[in-house]
C-alpha cells in the first residue's frame, strides 16, 4: 500500500494512466469474445504497445519544451540581473508568482517609456521589480493592489528589505462586486484608490482566475479613465484560454490598442496605444 500512497499521481495523469488501461481492457474483453485468445493477446499487446510509444513520446517532448523554458527563464534571470542594481535576494519565481519572462518584460517597457505611474493588480516579485526598474530608468511609484492582506504585507517587508519603500506601495483591496455594462464582475475595491493619478504602466498579474470565470477582465474597464495617453498594459498568463478570450473582449471594446504577444510557458500579451 505504501508504493501506492506514495507516487505522486494528478488528475491529469488519468489520460496517461486509467483511461488507457480500462480502454485495453475492453478491447480485449470484445477480442476474447468474439475471436478468442490469440487474437486478444495480440490485440492486447500491439494496444499496449501503442500507448507505451505514445507516452514515452509525449514524454519526450514535455522535457523538450521544460528544458526550453527553463533557458528562458536563466536568461531571463540574466537581464534582470544585470539591467537591474539588485541589493537583495529577490522573492521566489515559481508557481503562482511572476516568472522572470514576466519581469524582464516590466522592466523593457520601464526603460521605454519611463513611466511615472505603474499600478499592478497583485503583487509581489513584479513590485519588487518595477521599484527597482523606476529607481533606474525613470521616477515615480508603483502602487499595487492586493486582496489578500498577508501576502500585501510579505510584499512591503520585500519593499523595506530591497530599500524600495518609497517608490513601492501596497494597497489593500479586498475583491468586492462591481458592475460593468450592466453586468456584475468580482474585483478589487477602488474605494481608496487615488482617482486623480494618470496609470502609464497598468501590469495584471490578479485576481487568482479561480475567482470567477474572467477573473482580469474588469481591470481594463474600471480603470481605462485612469489611463494616461501612452498607457501599455502587460498581462501575464496570457497563454490561458481564458486570458486571450479577455484580450480579444479588451481589443473589441477598446480597438485603440494593439496588441503584442511574448510567447513563455505562460505567456504575456501587451497591449499598447499611441506608442511611436
Amino acid at each position: 500500500m505504501s508504493y501506492f500512497s506514495d507516487l505522486k499521481i494528478k488528475y491529469v495523469d488519468n489520460k496517461f494512466i486509467f483511461y488507457p488501461v480500462v480502454l485495453v481492457s475492453i478491447i480485449s474483453s470484445l477480442c476474447y469474445y468474439l475471436f478468442g485468445t490469440e487474437i486478444t493477446l495480440l490485440v492486447t499487446l500491439t494496444l499496449s504497445l501503442l500507448i507505451i510509444l505514445s507516452t514515452l513520446f509525449h514524454i519526450y517532448r514535455s522535457l523538450s519544451s521544460e528544458l526550453e523554458d527553463e533557458r528562458r527563464h536563466t536568461q531571463s534571470l540574466f537581464s534582470i540581473y544585470s539591467l537591474l542594481d539588485i541589493r537583495h535576494p529577490l522573492p521566489s519565481m515559481v508557481r503562482w508568482a511572476a516568472f522572470p519572462k514576466f519581469c524582464e518584460t516590466v522592466i523593457e517597457y520601464v526603460q521605454l517609456v519611463k513611466p511615472k505611474i505603474i499600478v499592478e493588480a497583485g503583487s509581489g516579485v513584479s513590485t519588487i521589480i518595477s521599484g527597482y526598474s523606476l529607481q533606474k530608468f525613470s521616477s515615480g511609484q508603483v502602487i499595487s493592489l492586493d486582496h489578500d492582506q498577508n501576502f500585501g504585507n510579505k510584499t512591503k517587508n520585500e519593499l523595506v528589505k530591497h530599500g524600495l519603500q518609497d517608490i513601492g506601495r501596497v494597497q489593500y483591496a479586498p475583491l468586492v462586486n462591481h458592475d460593468i455594462d450592466g453586468q456584475d464582475w468580482i474585483w478589487y475595491d477602488l474605494s481608496n484608490f487615488d482617482k486623480s493619478i494618470k496609470i502609464d504602466l497598468l501590469s495584471i498579474d490578479g485576481p487568482p482566475v479561480k475567482t470567477q470565470p474572467l477573473s482580469r477582465y474588469p481591470a481594463l474597464p474600471l480603470l481605462y479613465e485612469y489611463l494616461s495617453e501612452k498607457a501599455i498594459i502587460i498581462l501575464d498568463d496570457a497563454a490561458r484560454d481564458s486570458e486571450q478570450k479577455i484580450v480579444d473582449m479588451w481589443l473589441k471594446k477598446y480597438p485603440e490598442f494593439s496588441l503584442r504577444y511574448e510567447p513563455s510557458k505562460k505567456g504575456i500579451a501587451i497591449l499598447t496605444r499611441n506608442l511611436d
